[in-house]
């Protein structure tokens, strides 16, 4: 399977916030927190969507004589294809060049650094010949070992009009509390002008095992992906630069599926069957 992923990112050693400042002073992970939270949150991005697609991509140890050797039999499950997408100053070079045989990276020069996520978003519309398109902030880890299988499942059994979002969640660290779910119900006014939340909305069995979807009560997730058949559909329509949904952020991430087709996650007894995690943890 072939996948083409762009990833937005923005990163600055300075404490400021003006180049992304939001009304209320909200600013994407990203872009703010220390130099060291945000490399490593970047870093796990990066990482987990390298090594999502590897089957047996693992080192032993031998202690005897304190050598490492590959495994056997390693192969790529996915065909992925990642570009970072930057405006070419406020990028963070640790993390681009520890991953530089993986990835591309796209500098563009911008009058406005908060246009770099449409701009990411247009380039990875502008793709072809791929089996799925993906768009994800840049702290955000992909953690479902067939993330992609069932996000191409989903897509055929609703004939590629709906779009499956995953659980996203936090890692708190903490003896009480596993993973912090973070994308709860959101106003529900400002939801409806989008779509009409439903529980139950959809069984499906996936390998012989049911699972509930529902239209959910919060459709973000800090990322999308398409079929090629759902982004040329996009492409056929046009898309305009909106920033109606809470913000310009959510709107890219969600509102662009959303303004096409049917939205789910699945019900959250079922929540581990696709997830990612949020690594800038700003909840926790």
């Amino acid at each position: 399977m072939k996948i083409k992923v762009c990833i937005p990112h923005y990163f600055s050693f300075s404490k400021s916030k003006n180049n992304f400042d939001l009304p209320g002073g909200w600013i994407p992970g990203s872009a703010r927190g220390t130099p060291d939270k945000r490399q490593q949150s970047f870093l796990n991005c990066l990482l987990s969507l390298i090594n999502i697609g590897r089957v047996n991509n693992y080192t032993l140890l031998d202690i005897r004589n304190n050598k490492f050797y590959r495994l056997n039999n390693i192969f790529e499950k996915y065909d992925i294809d990642i570009t970072v997408v930057t405006d070419g100053v406020n990028l963070c070079e640790n993390v681009l060049d520890r991953c530089k045989n993986f990835i591309s990276v796209e500098k563009i020069k911008l009058k406005n650094s908060k246009d770099l996520i449409f701009v990411a978003r247009e380039i990875l519309l502008k793709e072809n010949n791929y089996d799925l398109y993906l768009y994800c902030e840049d702290d955000i880890g992909f953690v479902t070992e067939d993330y992609f299988d069932k996000i191409l499942w989903f897509a055929l059994q609703t004939n590629h009009k709906s779009v499956l979002m995953p659980h996203r969640f936090e890692d708190p660290h903490s003896p009480e509390v596993q993973k912090l779910y973070i994308d709860g119900p959101i106003d529900q006014n400002l939801l409806k002008k989008f779509m009409i939340p439903k529980m139950n909305a959809l069984s499906l069995n996936y390998n012989d095992q049911k699972i509930i979807f529902n239209k959910p009560m919060n459709p973000h997730s800090a990322t999308f992906c398409l079929t090629e058949t759902q982004k040329n559909i996009i492409n056929e329509h046009g898309i305009e630069r909106r920033s109606d949904f809470v913000s310009s952020f959510e709107s890219v991430c969600t509102l662009t599926p959303m303004e096409f087709f049917d939205i789910y996650k699945t019900d959250f007894n079922y929540r581990t069957f696709l997830e990612v995690e949020h690594h800038y943890t700003n909840y926790c």
